[in-house]
């Protein structure tokens, strides 16, 4: 098996420079005299695998328009032991790489990678130190800075009900629930051919099935139409002592009803809230009752479709599902540390949810 040239550029943050500067890119290429030769194979499928897109990619090629959007993806770590086996190049090097005609794989990843001067690993919460000049600075939008906190006493204890353990239960189970699912992890793409003048016509798509659909979308209708995410926030902000916590959680429920306001104006700009999309879906499809709650669901639907046909369609539709969940799970490893720590510490009343 001929070996492809592995490509690595990694942002280094020198940590010696006070104030701290911008990020500068370093360029590594894969030594494989230094990789065992029976895990050649390994390293190749580890890169491949990184190589998946995520999130919504846009590709065009001419007339032509491909639209992929892939399940989230944990950071893939594998790549670390071979670390060592990277050369640093300088960039000449790196343009030679890519007009060799050769096979070349970049190393990348879900995340930012990051490391200081001496190529130690950095986290985003490493960098925010380092900026803010603080040994516990807060990024709104960024829960890991957060959870490097740590678990927060509680406050308002004598207020604590069994419904507010049913909540914050609920909200964690919907969460893993989402998270674990094949619908998550499921590929969506729509490949169609644009033309300048007349009609786009779709060429291929890929969406998750039926049985996947129907497997999370009361999980999602109960986040934001029962109004569960808004729920647990009310929740965590009276029950949590932290301040600098009940803002980054506050942010997140108003960038939550917000985003469900707005529009989508990107991959199609439907003329419709977010909320409208999902009601349609979800009632003008008859996917949640017989009958449709409102009488324009059925209509709105056909309006989409008549628009946008419907591969398109059902690409806008799972952009939406996703964006309820990414923006929901954001605050869930916050929640749940709280959560964890105040049922360990304090004799709270449980949670009477009846598990089947």
């Amino acid at each position: 098996m001929s070996t492809p040239v592995i490509y690595w550029p990694i942002l280094v943050f020198d940590t010696r420079d006070d104030p701290p500067k911008s990020f500068q890119t370093h360029h590594y290429q894969l030594d494989w005299n230094k990789v065992p030769c029976e895990e050649r194979e390994t390293v190749v499928m580890i890169v491949r695998d990184m190589n998946r897109p995520v999130g919504t990619i846009p590709f065009i090629a001419g007339e032509t328009v491909t639209l992929a959007m892939e399940g989230v993806k944990a950071p893939d770590i594998r790549i670390h032991q071979y670390r060592q086996c990277f050369v640093e190049i300088v960039q000449e090097d790196v343009l030679s790489i890519f007009n060799s005609g050769s096979e070349v794989l970049s190393v990348q990843y879900s995340e930012r990678y990051i490391e200081d001067e001496n190529g130690n690993q950095l986290s985003e919460s490493d960098i925010y130190r380092y900026v803010a000049g603080s040994s516990e600075p807060v990024a709104m939008g960024d829960p890991k800075t957060v959870v490097a906190l740590g678990p927060s006493d509680i406050c308002s204890e004598d207020e604590w009900e069994t419904e507010t353990s049913n909540t914050f239960e609920l909200y964690l189970s919907v969460i893993e629930n989402l998270l674990n699912s094949r619908w998550l992890r499921s590929p969506v793409s729509v490949s169609f051919h644009a033309p300048s003048a007349g009609e786009a016509v779709v060429l291929s798509a890929l969406f998750p099935d039926e049985e996947m659909i129907s497997a999370v979308v009361l999980r999602i209708r109960m986040l934001y139409e029962d109004g569960l995410f808004k729920a647990v926030c009310k929740y965590y902000l009276r029950h949590c002592s932290d301040s600098r916590k009940r803002i980054w959680i506050s942010c997140e429920k108003d960038v939550f009803v917000e985003s469900l306001n707005n529009r989508p104006t990107f991959p199609f700009d439907v003329p419709m809230s977010k909320r409208d999309i999902l009601e349609s879906f979800l009632y003008g499809t008859g996917r949640v009752h017989h009958k449709p709650r409102n009488s324009s669901a059925k209509c709105n639907m056909q309006g989409i479709l008549n628009r946008l046909g419907k591969e398109r369609s059902k690409f806008v539709i799972e952009s939406v599902l996703r964006d309820v969940y990414i923006n929901c799970a954001r605050s869930y490893s916050i929640i749940n540390q709280d959560y964890q720590y105040w049922r360990g510490k304090y004799d709270l009343p449980g949670a009477s949810i009846v598990d089947v």
